[in-house]
């Protein structure tokens, strides 16, 4: 009877979220907006800057966030059709630790292809189930936000990625 009043406790691990979408661009230009190491990344084609460590090691520094640097490491690449990597988040920067974000990328003819995105995530132990409910609202509304924006970005151009990011705003 005493249980009932016992906080619970929040699932250990981590949380998992899959999203996919169809693209009307070819594998090499989406797979161009994903490779830290490109270019024609779309962190870059955004005004955000990306510093090569070295090897398979970056840093992210968001335009918006100019004291925040965040660690990218690749983890898998095959060109043109599969890019996996982690992010660890900075101290200060809510509950999430960080992410491995995984994308299969599929021909469906020579200007479209099929997107499979898998993002894994891992929380501090420390919060309460409101907390953590929270959390994963916050981060599957990202994965979905990113996934949306780099759909826009490889049919549309950066023009398209604002005007997402306008009606966002609203």
């Amino acid at each position: 009877m005493f249980g009932w009043f016992r906080k619970k406790k929040v699932p250990k691990g981590p949380v998992e979220f899959d999203a996919e979408i169809e693209v009307a661009a070819s594998t090499e230009k989406f797979f161009a907006l994903l490779d830290f190491a490109d270019p024609r990344n779309a962190k870059r084609e955004l005004g955000h800057s990306i510093i090569e460590q070295g090897g398979n090691a970056y840093d992210l520094v968001m335009a918006f966030m100019p004291d925040a640097v965040f660690p990218i490491t690749d983890i898998k690449r095959v060109p043109h059709s599969h890019y996996s990597y982690r992010c660890d988040i900075p101290e200060g920067f809510g509950a999430l630790l960080f992410t491995r974000e995984s994308y299969d990328i599929e021909p469906i003819d020579s200007d479209r292809c099929k997107v499979s995105m898998q993002v894994v995530g891992e929380f501090a132990s420390e919060l309460s189930m409101e907390e953590f409910a929270h959390e994963v609202a916050m981060l599957s509304l990202g994965c979905e936000n990113a996934l949306t924006k780099l759909q826009a970005h490889a049919e549309g151009g950066l023009e398209a990625v604002r005007a997402f990011e306008e009606l966002q705003a609203e």
